[in-house]
Formats: structure tokens, sequence, C-alpha cells
């Protein structure tokens, strides 16, 4: 049930909002999200006594001028008292997942891109998702590509000891080809019930008036 007003919007500010995470506090909640200024993708932080008002946006992931400028798609975990942020970098013509780590959920480190991920059959990995493992190891669920287009996406995974160095998963976690995703699915979100998992995600359509038109943008160059 879909609850009035907005948490977040635009504001002047940004021109368009990507996807978000968020974390409990003390006195509320923080939540992180992705939004392009204009000038490219950066990721924000606010903060919020009810998780429904919300103060200011403050810039936390900014990769300056760079060959990979855009960042999206944050996730993130906590562990010994630190955060640690999985994200999304990328630019026209490659992606890649990165990471930073803080100690106040404000300053974040150096960023550092997660090794392993991708195979010989994959150029493009994007939207992950960690969660923590019971024997202390930590799952990233992600979408990649065979080349650079959304169609065709599918959700595989990853294990980490470090949260640097992933081994893929044997397989696949989740092909595209169902009544609402024909055409590729992506954006994991991963959560524990009980002793079970519940994986929700985004899914592109099947037959659909506008298929012609981005069949066309994103064919193989």
């Amino acid at each position: 049930r879909e609850e009035p007003g907005e948490r977040v919007g635009l504001r002047g500010e940004f021109v368009r909002l990507g996807s978000s995470d968020m974390v409990a506090l003390p006195e509320g909640y923080r939540i992180y999200f992705a939004a392009d200024d204009g000038e490219r993708w950066k990721i924000y932080r606010a903060e919020s006594p009810d998780g429904l008002n919300w103060g200011a946006e403050t810039c936390c992931i900014d990769t300056g001028p760079h060959d990979l400028p855009h960042v999206q798609d944050p996730s993130i975990v906590t562990f010994e008292g630190c955060y640690q942020m999985y994200f999304m970098r990328f630019s026209a013509r490659e992606t890649h997942i990165y990471t930073s780590i803080s100690s106040d959920g404000l300053q974040w480190s150096e960023m550092q891109c997660c090794q392993g991920l991708s195979d010989a059959q994959t150029a493009f990995v994007r939207t992950p998702n960690v969660v923590p493992l019971d024997d202390g190891n930590w799952r990233m669920y992600f979408a990649e590509n065979t080349w650079r287009s959304a169609l065709g996406s599918r959700i595989a995974s990853a294990v980490s000891s470090d949260g640097l160095q992933w081994r893929r998963d044997e397989g696949i976690r989740l092909h595209p080809g169902g009544e609402l995703d024909g055409q590729g699915v992506f954006c994991p979100e991963v959560v524990r019930i009980g002793d079970r998992w519940k994986m929700y995600y985004g899914g592109y359509w099947n037959k659909h008036w506008l298929a012609p038109y981005t069949l066309f943008r994103h064919r193989p160059r």
C-alpha cells in the first residue's frame, strides 16, 4: 500500500533519482541513494527520525571527472561497528562494482574495485546487493550482461570473506524469460526470512508498444 507524499524528491537539484538503501540508527534512519545532478550520477545520504520525513541531502560518494565518472545502486552492510558500501561505477563503455568503507557512515574511504565477479561470458556487472552468511562470509547478488545492453540481463552471485576478492557461485541465480521479465532481470534485493531467502528484483517486459525502439537502441554495436 503506497504511502502518501514523497521521501526524497527532485527538489530542483536532481535531474533523476536512482535506487537506494537504508540503515537503522539509534535515533532514526539514514538513506543512501543515487541521483543525477545534471553533471554525473553521485550517491547521497539523508537522515530521518521516522522513516517518512527526510532532512537535507549530502553527497557522500563522488568520483569527480574520471574515466568512470558515475556511481549508482548503493548496497550497505555493517560489520564490527563499520559500514561497507557496494555500488556500481560506470561510464558509457564499461561498468564495474566498487566498494568503500566508513566508520561512521558519513566519511568514506578510497573506492576499491571488487575482483572476481566477471567471467569469460560477462562484460558488465551492476546493481549489487550484499548479504551476510552464517559462516562469516558475504554473498553478493548482482546483475550481469554479456554485452553493453540491458536486454538479456541475468542475476548471478559470488561469495567473499574480505569483501574485495569474490568467487563466483556456479550457475545463474535467475534468468529472464518469465511472463513479466522476458527481456531481462536486474536490481536484486535479497532478504532472509527465518531459514529461507526471498529475492525481489526488477524485470523487463515482454511484448510492449515501445519494444521496437528499445530493441533498436540496445542492439549490439
